[in-house]
C-alpha cells in the first residue's frame, strides 16, 4: 500500500518531517510527490521513483501533505496519475482504493483528468464537502489527508495513519514514528492553520 505523511504547523522541525517522508516512502516505491502552502504561494513537487530527502529542500511550510506511491489504477509512468492529486482548491494525499469511482464519475457528472482513482475525491469535496467524498469510498481500508483553504482534514479506516502533536504543529504519517498516536478511525479531523494563496507552483524534480 502507499505512504501518505503531512505537516500543519507554524514552523517545521526539517528533521521530523524529513524522516515521515522517508519512512512514508517504505511503503511507496514507485513515485512521490508533495504539496504545501507557504507565505509565497501554494506549491506541488512531484518525482519519480523513491522518495529521497532533496524533495524537501528549501521547504518550509504552513501546511503540507505527500504521498509515496506503490502503483494501483494509472500508470506511475505518468505524473498527472501521481499523487498528491489538486483540483482546484483542494489537494489530496490518499492510500487506498475507491470502489466503482468510474461508475461514480458518471453518474455525478465529473470529469476525471487522471486514471489515479483518488482524484474523485478531491471532486466530490469539492463540489459536496468532505464527508461526501468519505461517504464514496463505501467503507474500504484508507488512509486520507485532505487539504483545503486553511484545513487540513485527516481520516482513517482499517489502514494506519498517525500523529504527533509538538510545540504547536502537528505531523502525520502511515508509519508509526516516534511518540506518534494512531489517529482514530472513521473520524474526520480537521486542524486549522497555514497560509492560502491563489497561485500553484509545480515542480518536476
Amino acid at each position: 500500500m502507499c505512504g501518505v505523511f503531512g505537516f500543519c504547523g507554524i514552523k517545521p522541525d526539517a528533521d521530523l518531517l524529513q524522516e515521515i517522508a522517508l519512512l512514508a516512502g517504505t511503503r511507496g516505491p514507485h513515485a512521490h510527490g508533495i504539496y504545501w502552502t507557504d507565505e509565497n504561494g501554494n506549491h506541488i513537487r512531484k518525482g519519480a521513483g523513491q522518495i529521497k530527502p532533496a524533495i524537501l529542500k528549501d521547504v518550509m511550510p504552513a501546511l503540507l501533505i505527500g504521498h509515496c506511491r506503490l502503483s494501483t489504477s494509472g500508470t506511475y509512468r505518468m505524473e498527472q496519475n501521481n499523487q498528491p492529486i489538486v483540483c482546484g482548491d483542494i489537494a489530496v494525499s490518499h492510500n487506498g482504493n475507491i470502489p466503482d469511482y468510474l461508475e461514480l464519475s458518471r453518474e455525478m457528472g465529473i470529469a476525471l483528468s487522471t486514471c489515479c482513482d483518488s482524484e474523485i475525491l478531491c471532486h466530490l469535496a469539492g463540489r459536496y464537502g468532505i464527508e461526501k467524498a468519505i461517504s464514496a469510498i463505501k467503507g474500504a481500508p484508507t488512509a486520507l489527508l485532505l487539504l483545503q483553504n486553511n484545513q487540513l482534514t485527516v481520516f482513517r479506516k482499517k489502514l494506519p495513519l498517525y500523529v504527533l502533536h509538538t510545540e504547536g504543529s502537528y505531523y502525520f504519517c502511515s508509519r508509526a514514528f516516534e511518540d506518534a498516536m494512531q489517529i482514530p478511525e472513521d473520524e474526520a479531523i480537521t486542524f486549522e492553520g497555514g497560509i492560502t494563496h491563489g497561485n500553484l507552483y509545480h515542480e518536476t524534480l
